[in-house]
């Protein structure tokens, strides 16, 4: 990577075309997120495929590849992470707060 991330002043930093910017109104400041350049080799089935895909969507490739990998690694961590809290569930204090519940009828927009 060869850009830092970090708080801007976009007029003295002319190189940031490329790079992730955002604004916050609070301190008057701009926001760089570094970008980093990734070469990946596809099938060419699978680029076609892409670059219909990312047309349809309105979005260049790198916009649509950066959604598809945002959306897998958040599946997975999310898996990760939900197997780590069960860890440290417990069926006792399920049972508890279950307990607390009051049993009554679900309200009719709320039936199945």
């Amino acid at each position: 990577m060869n850009k830092k991330a970090g708080w801007v002043e976009p007029e003295r930093n002319p190189s940031l075309l490329g790079s992730t910017v955002k604004y916050s109104r609070e301190i008057d400041q701009f926001w760089v997120s570094a970008m980093s350049t990734v070469s990946v080799q596809l099938p060419e089935s699978l680029h076609i495929t892409l670059k219909e895909l990312s047309e349809k969507e309105g979005v260049s490739i790198n916009q649509f590849i950066t959604l598809a990998v945002s959306e897998k690694m958040t599946a997975l961590l999310t898996v990760d992470y939900l197997k780590k809290r069960a860890e440290r569930g417990s069926r006792e204090a399920f049972e508890k707060i279950m307990s607390e519940v009051p049993d009554v009828e679900p309200e009719e927009y709320d039936r199945l």
